[in-house]
């Protein structure tokens, strides 16, 4: 798969976007937000340097599921009153992607799959199912 390279354009570090259908990334040296159209690559923001998190996953671990190889690319995390947990973005080998959330030393992950053709808005019924028979809503 092809990787995309630039330099920054805030630092002139040289960017290697990982994935050919990524559209943005960071710069690891001055932490700025680079968004790429076409050839060209913009700065849109900066971003802080996320704490140190203890959890076995982390940007760059590779592993397996199933039959497709995969690896971590990002990192979320979401902070409340009451605590806070890590969302990481996972590229498959075929292309796919996938979330994997990371709390309470439990994981879930999430993995897109292809599933049936939803219907034209214009056939869509209040009350209605899949079937396209409809029942009462209480």
């Amino acid at each position: 798969m092809t990787q995309p390279v630039a330099n920054c354009p805030n630092c002139g570090a040289k960017i290697v976007f990982r994935w050919s259908s990524s559209v943005q990334t960071v710069c690891e040296y001055c932490k700025s937000i680079l968004v790429r159209t076409d050839v060209d690559l913009k700065k849109v923001g900066q971003v802080a340097d996320l704490p140190p998190d203890s959890s076995p996953i982390q940007v760059n671990t590779e592993g397996k599921y199933g039959n497709k190889a995969f690896v971590v690319v990002g990192r979320i995390l979401y902070e409340y009153d009451q605590g806070g947990w890590n969302e990481w973005h996972v590229m498959m080998n075929d292309g796919t992607s996938a979330w994997l959330s990371d709390a309470q030393n439990r994981v879930c992950g999430v993995l897109t799959r292809k599933g049936p053709n939803l219907p034209a808005a214009s056939q869509v019924q209040v009350g209605s199912n899949s079937t396209g028979t409809t029942s009462a809503i209480p």
